[in-house]
């Protein structure tokens, strides 16, 4: 008798693995511009019912997504005035090794990075802002690298190959972000949800987004 109530508890429990193994996964756009460590602890802490795939791009193209069904939530830019839950609230900064001459500076003037070689975040919402940012005040660096690779660009910034701007919380270990005088943009990130998301889902989400914020 207590064999055959093993034997059933484990055919049942087999049973209830089958169907989460073919549980739909919930498809979540993200930013191409959120930190690799965020996205790392984001998957690692989330608890939701089914499992996560993660799919990579710009606004644009997670908005198109979302609206096509190809995605079930995006993590991505709120705009003006968009009701969605905010996850990251953070501003722009000058990126700079730790071992540089003005690292230890509170603020800077844009001038002072003239002389600098600077590496080109082509992931960057503000890439046009940015880059006329500097023109306007007479500032045209000599860039060493453009990459849509933000790890890569960090990288050569902590290894003192040159300097960048980035959001917050992209800065690593090995590398200072100091305010850029009139450099005053910011971006809010939030969950924006589709069309099939469920509540135990997006309720999954927000914990584990609020979780990987460190």
């Amino acid at each position: 008798h207590a064999r055959a109530i093993e034997r059933e508890f484990r055919l049942a429990e087999a049973s209830l693995r089958s169907e989460a193994d073919l549980a739909p996964p919930l498809r979540l756009g993200v930013l191409a511009s959120l930190p690799t460590a965020f996205l790392t602890r984001l998957s690692a802490r989330f608890a939701g019912p089914e499992p996560l795939v993660l799919t990579e791009g710009s606004d644009a193209e997670l908005r198109r997504k979302l609206g096509e069904g190809q995605i079930d939530a995006a993590l991505t830019l709120l705009r003006e005035g968009e009701d969605a839950a905010s996850v990251i609230d953070e501003g722009y900064r000058m990126m700079l090794p730790a071992s540089h001459r003005l690292a230890g500076r509170a603020t800077l003037d844009p001038a002072e990075l003239a002389s600098e070689t600077m590496i080109a975040r082509r992931s960057c919402e503000l890439l046009a802002e940015t880059s006329r940012f500097f023109t306007q005040r007479g500032v045209r660096p000599r860039f060493l690298l453009r990459s849509a690779n933000d790890d890569r660009c960090m990288a050569l910034v902590r290894g003192g190959m040159g300097v960048t701007t980035a959001p917050e919380s992209l800065r690593c270990e090995g590398v200072v972000a100091v305010p850029l005088d009139g450099y005053d943009f910011r971006r809010r990130i939030g969950l924006i949800d589709g069309k099939t998301q469920r509540d135990d889902a997006r309720s999954a989400l927000l914990l584990a987004c609020d979780s990987a914020i460190v």
